[in-house]
């Protein structure tokens, strides 16, 4: 199903460049599996589409928005496949070849069998998508190995806003790594031995305001939620706010949320903490509550 949106402006805030081309014209390109199962031919097959989108076309520039692939069946063939696919799309081989996915916004890849290893071949092209704003990788099964990928990709993406990337067997290792995403550029920066703290907004690696990690097997969150100076040791004197408003870490094996209170001024736009199926008892809970309500207050 393709839904065209011909809008060429830059009505969306986020600074970018504007399309010069008038005649530019954008996709939602929705093959999510309620009406499609493609696998790794149909992948393929669609990957060979997008390479020719643009060559014979001198009147209009394509530009593909959204690409949803949800439940299609696809594997670590496909992760190859779409890293191919993104790397020739998003380069311009020459003057009359338009960078196909150069603007989109938002990938899922959710429900599929990626795995660690089609994840980590396709988690390094990722940073060639600037625009992103939304990825879904849902119920892929890329474990440690996947999300340490990601998460090296990602931070170089500055619009990324959304990020699910549950279950998909994430353990310690994995959610450590994401850590990266809620560190600024400037961390470890020495200002010159200045006792004092000071708040800071700017220069964080990206400005997620959704994280899902929920049904994964992860049981410590120190080094995704600390900052880098309480994770670890370095004294550092900047901290820096961070976006994030919804984080769901519901169904995983998690035994202590001191992390969360300790680090509660860092993220002040948290409304929404889904922490229910992890490894707390009553008490614990109740316990954590009274000091969460109170470190909100």
């Amino acid at each position: 199903e393709l839904r065209n949106d011909d809008d060429d402006d830059d009505d969306d805030g986020d600074g970018d460049e504007e399309i010069d081309n008038v005649n530019a014209e954008f996709f939602d390109v929705d093959l999510s599996s309620h009406k499609y199962t493609i696998g790794d031919a149909g992948c393929s097959q669609l990957a060979q589409s997008f390479s020719t989108a643009n060559e014979n076309n001198a009147t209009t520039n394509i530009y593909i928005r959204t690409l949803d692939l949800e439940a299609n069946g696809l594997s670590a063939i496909s992760g190859s496949t779409l890293a191919t696919a993104i790397i020739a799309s998003t380069t311009a081989a020459s003057i009359h070849t338009i960078p196909l996915f150069s603007r989109l916004q938002n990938l899922n890849l959710g429900c599929n069998g990626i795995g660690p290893d089609g994840c980590e071949t396709l988690a390094p092209q990722l940073c060639h998508l600037p625009h992103l704003e939304s990825l879904d990788f849902h119920g892929n099964g890329i474990a440690d190995k996947g999300c340490v990928a990601l998460a090296k990709s990602l931070c170089a993406l500055k619009f990324l806003r959304v990020l699910d990337l549950s279950a998909n067997r994430i353990e310690n290792v994995g959610a450590a790594a994401l850590g990266v995403l809620f560190q600024s550029d400037d961390d470890n920066d020495d200002d010159g031995g200045e006792s004092s703290v000071k708040i800071s907004r700017s220069h964080c690696c990206c400005r997620l305001t959704t994280l899902n990690l929920r049904e994964n097997g992860i049981e410590s969150i120190d080094a995704l939620i600390s900052n880098s100076s309480t994770s670890t040791g370095i004294s550092t004197n900047t901290t820096h706010i961070l976006e994030l408003q919804a984080l769901d870490l519901s169904w995983n094996s998690i035994v202590n949320f001191d992390a969360i209170l300790e680090n509660k001024y860092r993220y002040p736009k948290l409304t929404e903490l889904e922490l229910k199926g992890n490894a707390l008892s009553d008490s614990e809970c109740v316990s954590f509550c009274s000091k969460f309500d109170d470190n909100h207050n």
